[in-house]
């Protein structure tokens, strides 16, 4: 489920969970019991709630994950455990869980706990300046990027490495000064993916479509080539992506710019992914900015950098 902890849905009185009139208590793994404050969000088998603790009442984000299959509920093991796995200051971390079993073979619910990160996401960062007609300074746009950066590297440093896949300003969220997290660990896979039939090749676009957002998505998983490789570079495009819209408001696929310099919003297509990036004629950026971009953005993955290169940069260029 892609979506931060903050945006509204309607879903709360599920699965056994009321509304919070009713007061009702969760307890988790460690002891501490929560009670529901408010609706969140809602997407697929998921839904996010605020919470906050009985004892302490510490305000926390939950999110709820109604398995129905055993291969749903591998799935949030694994999610569970690279959040256990991956400690650093710019991914989320996981402060609890929680598992009801139902009586139903492969049902079952599980609650995660997180901390509320309340200052909202990316995206909405980026929206602020897109409507006064502004841009993000180059200095702290570059700040938050390396940030994000330097948890994209520590991912894709694990053995084996650990790709994200869903890479997006919706995605990574912003606390009260500013620094970011990111999030949404769902569609993380591990290492290298070999594609050595047909069948290979269409299950991996398949998946592709489902975690991995268009405008953000690497040429490579939209027509998977058999006998070939797919690794984390795919997660290096998003974050050429991710700099762009951090710069002029969208992905670079999702947007056209006018000879006038204006930025409007259109629809993704794999064609347009295929198709060469451009920058608006008269910009407040320097010529780092858009060739990190354009690097990012290598069509080729075996030319394409890898993150800690991006990263090395992006310590060079502050030193």
């Amino acid at each position: 489920m892609s979506m931060p902890f903050y945006i509204a849905s309607r879903l709360l009185g599920c699965a056994g969970l009321k509304l919070p009139g009713a007061a009702q208590s969760i307890e988790f793994q460690s002891g501490r019991s929560v009670v529901i404050d408010a609706e969140l969000a809602e997407g697929g088998f998921s839904y996010v709630y605020q919470v906050h603790d009985t004892e302490t009442m510490e305000r926390l984000a939950m999110k709820k994950i109604m398995c129905q299959s055993t291969e749903q509920r591998h799935s949030v093991v694994h999610e569970m455990g690279v959040h256990k796995k991956c400690r650093h200051k710019h991914l989320m971390p996981l402060v609890d869980y929680a598992v009801v079993h139902s009586p139903l073979p492969d049902q079952s619910i599980y609650y995660l706990l997180f901390p509320l990160i309340e200052n909202g996401s990316l995206r909405q960062y980026i929206d602020t300046y897109r409507l006064r007609n502004a841009f993000m300074p180059e200095k702290a746009l570059l700040e938050i990027f390396h940030k994000v950066a330097t948890a994209v590297a520590f991912l894709h440093s694990q053995q084996p490495s650990l790709v994200h896949r869903d890479i997006k300003p919706e995605n990574v969220l912003l606390d009260h000064d500013l620094e970011p997290i990111l999030t949404d660990f769902g569609s993380m896979i591990e290492g290298d993916l070999n594609i050595t039939t047909r069948g290979d090749a269409l299950k991996a676009q398949e998946m592709a479509s489902i975690h991995s957002s268009m405008a953000y998505r690497a040429p490579e998983l939209y027509d998977v080539a058999t006998n070939s490789v797919l690794s984390n570079r795919t997660d290096v495009w998003s974050m050429g992506c991710l700099l762009y819209a951090m710069a002029f408001g969208y992905s670079p696929f999702e947007c056209t710019i006018s000879e006038s310099g204006q930025i409007k919003f259109i629809e993704c297509t794999y064609l347009g992914v295929l198709g060469t990036v451009k920058f608006p004629s008269k910009s407040i950026y320097s010529p780092y900015l858009t060739e990190l971009i354009t690097w990012m953005l290598t069509i080729d993955p075996a030319e394409r950098p890898s993150m800690s290169d991006v990263v090395n940069r992006l310590e060079h260029k502050t030193l």
